[in-house]
């Protein structure tokens, strides 16, 4: 927000100057989430959804011998529809039934990610997508400290706005939030354990996630009195 000097009023100039004050930072990650499918096709609705039960048996019990317990992970959806594909051997289309189960884990510990996306994987599924984030907690104190930079450059705003007109900043009248925004980095969808080559490293024989760090910036304005 640019600086508007005295403000006016009915063509009278009062003895006020409204500034506004930016900041922004950047932290990392503390939280991640990891979700994931269980997906199966067959020529029929009941054959699907049957296989896809034994599908998703198999990948929670892969990931929870990796520590995790059950009520860890949750249904992010479902969905059981028809759909028409081209048969390879008569090159004729035909209809199959298609079941999806996508998943998610939420986790706070990096160094598990490795484990749980390799697990589910030998356990059948698809990882469909890894999304790092600040937590609520984290954003919090954050803003926070942005807020107080933010009014701090407000003041020195008005300061130099009130000493080049022979003025002195005297109290604050009105303080306000302009707008925040978080800006958040999430890997991209990947399908198969094979195409996560761009986005992690490998290490000890495990995969080595690389998170990039959560920016967030705050606005605010502020009246101030001058004399």
């Amino acid at each position: 927000m640019q600086n508007m000097g005295l403000m006016a009023s009915n063509g009278v100039l009062s003895d006020m100057i409204l500034v506004g004050g930016s900041a922004d930072a950047s932290e990392k990650p503390d939280r991640v989430v990891i979700t994931f499918s269980a997906e199966s096709k067959e020529n029929t609705a009941t054959e699907s959804q049957k296989k896809n039960v034994e599908l998703t048996k198999s990948i929670m019990s892969a990931i929870m011998q990796k520590g995790l317990k059950k009520d860890e992970v949750k249904t992010v959806s479902y969905y059981s529809y028809y759909s028409n594909e081209l048969d390879q051997k008569t090159s004729k289309m035909k209809k199959c039934f298609l079941t999806l189960h996508y998943m998610s884990v939420n986790l706070s510990n990096f160094d598990k990610i490795g484990e749980i996306t390799e697990a589910s994987v030998s356990g059948g599924a698809s990882v469909n997508h890894i999304h790092f984030y600040l937590s609520l907690q984290k954003q919090r104190e954050l803003k926070n400290k942005l807020f107080e930079a933010a009014t701090k450059d407000a003041r020195e705003k008005a300061n130099a706005i009130a000493a080049g007109l022979n003025l002195k900043v005297k109290k604050v009248i009105n303080a306000s939030e302009d707008f925040s925004q978080e800006q958040y980095y999430p890997t991209n969808p990947i399908g198969a354990m094979q195409n996560m080559a761009s986005s992690v490293s490998k290490q000890e024989g495990s995969i080595n996630y690389m998170p990039q760090n959560t920016s967030m910036s705050v606005h605010v304005k502020v009246v101030f009195g001058v004399k």
